[in-house]
């Protein structure tokens, strides 16, 4: 038998996993694998959107636009704080300010109108990006990068005209790109402006490979205790 403080090591383990148990299918949030947010330096412009990912059961897709009403805080920068030693890449969209077509399994359906008949898509993105040195020339140009992922995020089917499959949150991060131009806001000061932002998605372990991950781990813990059995 397994000494009794041996035990007690093993429980927290065997505990994580029960903890992370995957739910039905239909409960799993929905990882995001691919897609991107591209941001033009024109605060009058959309900016295209285009999502793909799985719960490991339901394919879903998203294509779209976020609207310039949306908090999109890279324009920000434009021109960026003579002060600033960061960009923030925060974004914040949904209803009337997120528009397009979702698919989820085998529904399909328009978001952010009007009419009971359309979902929603809620969307809340943080991260920051590091700016280089201050320019000392007017349309010098620079790119920089950072980390990115959802804060908050889920879909909604339509209240009507169903049936829809139930919606569900999000998981989503990847790096953004950043491109900047030194202006002159005529103060006789270059400073980085927003030339343009795009943020790409990149895969990540999807909540049924987490918990597989998990249980691995655990079983290499219990076979090396065995060695211990007394």
């Amino acid at each position: 038998m397994i000494k009794p403080r041996r035990f007690l090591l093993v429980l927290p383990a065997v505990a994580v996993l029960l903890g992370a148990r995957v739910p039905l299918a239909s409960a799993d949030p929905v990882a995001i694998k691919s897609g991107s947010i591209s941001v033009p330096a024109s605060s009058a412009l959309s900016s295209p959107i285009h999502l793909e990912g799985t719960d490991g059961v339901s394919p879903f897709a998203f294509s779209g636009f976020i609207s310039p009403d949306s908090i999109i805080a890279v324009r920000n920068c434009k021109p960026c704080d003579l002060t600033a030693t960061m960009i923030s890449l925060t974004i914040h969209s949904n209803g009337q300010d997120l528009t397009g077509m979702l698919t989820y399994g085998a529904d399909h359906y328009s978001v952010g109108g009007l009419s009971d008949s359309v979902g929603n898509l809620f969307l809340a993105i943080s991260g920051s990006a590091l700016l280089p040195p201050p320019p000392t020339v007017t349309n010098q140009l620079a790119t920089i990068t950072g980390s990115f992922g959802f804060s908050q995020a889920f879909f909604q089917p339509p209240l009507a005209g169903g049936p829809f499959a139930p919606g569900n949150s999000l998981l989503g991060s990847g790096v953004a790109t950043i491109s900047l131009f030194a202006e002159n806001p005529g103060d006789g000061v270059p400073r980085w402006s927003l030339l343009s932002a795009k943020y790409k998605f990149e895969p990540i372990p999807e909540p049924a490979s987490l918990v597989l991950m998990a249980s691995g781990l655990v079983g290499v813990a219990l076979r090396r205790r065995r060695k211990h059995v007394i």
